[in-house]
């Protein structure tokens, strides 16, 4: 399992602050942004799969994953500018290939 806490400072941000060369609408921002990362993350090693027919199999060296949630502070102010929430998912797989052994 794992926790992550991070801070951005924005200077310009062309879809808040609009275009620099011509007058464009544009929103009040946030200079600063802070997020936050829970996950958790795993390895398996040496994982062989029987399928069918019998005689197909998958061996995988290792398999890693990771699940994490991000959550994000307002960039701006108005009711479309809420907090951030997104999951990330990760999945990962090595192998080596050996005789009559399938691999992906």
């Amino acid at each position: 399992m794992f926790v992550g806490i991070g801070a951005q400072a924005v200077a310009y941000n062309l879809f808040l602050d609009g275009s620099l060369f011509h007058d464009t609408p544009r929103v009040s921002k946030r200079v600063g942004v802070a997020e936050l990362q829970v996950g958790v993350a795993g390895t398996l090693n040496d994982l062989t799969l029987r399928l069918l027919p019998e005689a197909v199999r998958l061996r995988l060296n290792s398999v890693r994953f990771g699940l994490t949630l991000i959550r994000r502070s307002r960039e701006f102010d108005g009711a479309a500018g809420k907090v951030e929430e997104f999951w990330s998912f990760s999945l990962t797989a090595a192998c080596r290939q050996q005789p009559a052994v399938f691999c992906i």
